[in-house]
């Protein structure tokens, strides 16, 4: 039985972690909204959300990017 003991533990031990990283990502969206902004030319078109130069849509809610601001072309 310890066997399965270790394995529920490591279960709910990674569940718990991956919640909290869901939890952290909803929660930091605010709080790393002024980075990405400094970083990124880029906003979705939907919600207006600053949008990283790696993304070709919104992480917010999936909607299309579009550049802003300055264009170096």
């Amino acid at each position: 039985m310890g066997l399965f003991e270790n394995l529920g533990r490591t279960v709910e031990s990674f569940k718990q972690r991956a919640e909290d990283a869901a939890e952290e990502t909803v929660s930091g969206e605010s709080a790393g909204e002024t980075a990405t902004e400094t970083d990124s030319d880029r906003e979705c078109v939907d919600c207006g959300q600053p949008v990283g130069v790696d993304r070709s849509e919104c992480p917010s809610c999936g909607g299309d990017v579009v550049a802003t601001g300055s264009d170096d072309g």
